[in-house]
């Protein structure tokens, strides 16, 4: 998105960048208060405003390096929390079944759905949100301007968070392994496969997200020359 040509209220021309131009006037008056200035016109905010955009559109160049560990943090997170709550509704199914709950009329029903959700339900929700994870990995990289010197940072991320994916997706298959949670575990067929696959998964998707870096850098260097 380019700069846009508008005019102030005394019909002076300036130059805008569409994301400032809706706060100009307020992030004017601010400016004028923080630094104890009597009058600024808008065109000369303008180009402070402007020069702090290209300011972090240059820190955006770097890259983001930290989707690898948001990954991680996150597919943890969401299979320990999934493994709970099919933990606690198979608990809850329990129940029902043999107290004098079981005795209602919609008793069944409810049982029917609370095991629905244990074994089918939570398992696709955990799926599409890693699957959405993934894709969103690959957005970034196609998104990011980054520096070709900082390509090689992303690749060292990457290979720290392989070797810390290691051992986190080995504390899962403990606590899968213990006789509170064995019985549930084993109807979660799905993500105890994602977790058990997960460095591959990472390692894939790290892979895809840094090809498609380079063939931006290589497609950018073209055009360049062109």
């Amino acid at each position: 998105m380019g700069f846009k040509k508008i005019k102030d209220k005394k019909g002076v021309n300036m130059t805008v960048h569409p994301e400032f131009y809706d706060k100009i006037e307020k992030e004017r008056r601010k400016f004028m208060e923080k630094h104890r200035l009597n009058r600024l016109t808008t065109k000369a905010f303008t180009k402070v405003l402007n020069k702090r955009f290209w300011e972090r559109k240059r820190r955006n160049k770097r890259g983001d390096a930290s989707n690898f560990v948001t990954f991680i943090i996150v597919l943890f997170f969401l299979a320990v929390s999934f493994l709970i709550a099919a933990f606690v509704n198979d608990n809850i199914s329990d129940v029902i079944k043999e107290t004098d709950l079981n005795t209602t009329t919609y008793a069944s029903s409810y049982t029917g759905a609370i095991d629905q959700m244990t074994t089918t339900t939570i398992q696709r929700g955990f799926a599409m949100i890693i699957a959405f994870l993934v894709i969103g990995m690959m957005i970034s990289a196609f998104l990011i301007r980054i520096h070709p010197i900082f390509i090689f940072i992303y690749i060292i991320t990457l290979g720290i968070s392989l070797f810390a994916m290691i051992p986190i997706a080995n504390t899962y298959e403990i606590l899968i392994g213990t006789d509170a949670l064995s019985s549930v575990a084993d109807q979660q067929t799905m993500i105890n496969w994602i977790m058990q696959y997960s460095v591959f998964i990472l390692l894939g998707a790290g892979a895809l997200s840094i090809i498609i870096i380079f063939a931006k850098l290589a497609g950018g260097t073209q055009s360049s020359r062109l």
